[in-house]
């Protein structure tokens, strides 16, 4: 069984959720667990990030759970965290769709917002050449 840990939550943190759609989606996530939160699925959850699906997502979604804007704000052991993470994604991305090259693609729309940086692997078809 997986364990799921949950987010204490900080002065302020709920202003900032009104805030950030990101962050309304991770912990939304956290609070119902390893089923996750309708309409997303928690695929793989740890204290620093996780990685997400959905119907409504092409592929995997890797959010850090630190509200950042990008991995240069993140300490070294946590943009670690984030690559490893990616790193896992692409391999079920590859895995679940195995005629295609995965890519990672930076999204600023829903469910991403733009102060929150998140990272989303989707297959695609390789080029013929």
């Amino acid at each position: 069984m997986e364990h799921v840990p949950t987010r204490s939550r900080t002065p302020g943190q709920r202003a900032l959720e009104r805030e950030c759609r990101t962050c309304v989606v991770t912990q939304l996530v956290a609070d119902h667990g390893a089923l996750g939160a309708p309409p997303f699925l928690a695929e793989d959850v740890e204290d620093d990030i996780m990685t997400i699906s959905g119907p409504a997502l092409d592929g995997l979604l890797v959010i850090p759970r630190q509200h950042v804007a990008g991995l240069e704000e993140l300490a070294p052991r946590h943009r670690a965290h984030v690559l490893a993470a990616l790193r896992r994604a692409l391999q079920k991305v590859q895995e679940r769709n195995p005629e295609s090259v995965p890519r990672v693609v930076v999204p600023t729309g829903p469910p991403a917002s733009e102060a929150h940086v998140c990272f989303q692997v989707v297959p695609s078809v390789p080029e013929a050449g």
